[in-house]
């Protein structure tokens, strides 16, 4: 799912497949000299795999109650939909048949013949329409529904792919962080993260603007006037998660 999703809305997670579109991989070795260093690597892959476990927990339940909420708006949506489009269509029909019925002050007997079959048919429908109106509502609701459904699964499946790599992305650099490691000048590492957006015409105007800002791991980026974790944060505006291509990219600093 995540390299068709890749493929389809170019978004680059794999830092080496993305390196081949978007030369920004950064690459840094520091020299660490930690006498505890496996104990905080251990703490460190610990506590992600219960920070993991918790917000596949969480984001199952969120993402559940999110498509039960949407499934009830989407479906009463359709109904109210297909209802006005019921009654507009029974209104033509009734305004056809009484066109008809004025052209037939101005027809001789042949065309008097034809109009009156006509309208005879017209009414049939009509009547026969009116009286099944709610199995042609719920067949016409079925049908918008199914029409929508694709485009909304990729659009959920995308959102929540994307919203596990930036999760992962910032949950492995607070952690790693937090752990306080020691380099061998005797500094300890810190971590920056810079916000990198995909610049092309898809991008939304607020995303390329925060383009290439930095701020420290534990800190929100300022985009589109709100304060975001990371690309996707569940904290932003629809209007400024849904959809986004960009990703958070970490780098090391010492102090």
């Amino acid at each position: 799912m995540r390299s068709s999703l890749e493929r389809k809305y170019n978004i680059f997670f794999d830092a080496e497949y993305k390196k081949q579109f978007i030369d920004i991989e950064i690459k840094q070795t520091i020299e660490m000299d930690d006498t505890n260093l496996d104990e905080k690597m251990n703490k460190i892959n610990n506590e992600f795999a219960l920070a993991a476990t918790l917000f596949i927990a969480n984001q199952s339940e969120n993402q559940s109650n999110f498509i039960r909420q949407t499934n009830i708006k989407e479906i009463n949506d359709a109904v109210v939909q297909e209802e006005v489009l019921f009654v507009s269509r029974i209104a033509q029909e009734e305004a056809e048949v009484t066109r008809l019925r004025g052209d037939l002050v101005f027809a001789n007997e042949a065309q008097r013949s034809r109009l009156n079959r006509r309208i005879r048919q017209r009414e049939s429908q009509i009547r026969e329409t009116t009286e099944n109106s709610q199995e042609v509502i719920a067949e016409n609701i079925g049908r918008n529904l199914i029409n929508k459904s694709q485009a909304r699964s990729d659009l959920i499946a995308s959102q929540n792919v994307g919203l596990a790599e930036s999760w992962a992305r910032q949950t492995e650099a607070s952690l790693t962080e937090a752990a306080a490691l020691a380099t061998a000048a005797g500094a300890l590492v810190r971590i920056n993260k810079t916000w990198i957006a995909i610049l092309d015409n898809k991008t939304r105007a607020a995303h390329s603007s925060a383009d290439s800002q930095e701020v420290s791991v534990n800190e929100s980026f300022v985009v589109g006037g709100e304060s975001l974790l990371m690309p996707r944060d569940p904290n932003g505006s629809p209007g400024n998660i849904i959809n986004c291509r960009c990703i958070s990219q970490n780098s090391v600093d010492t102090i």
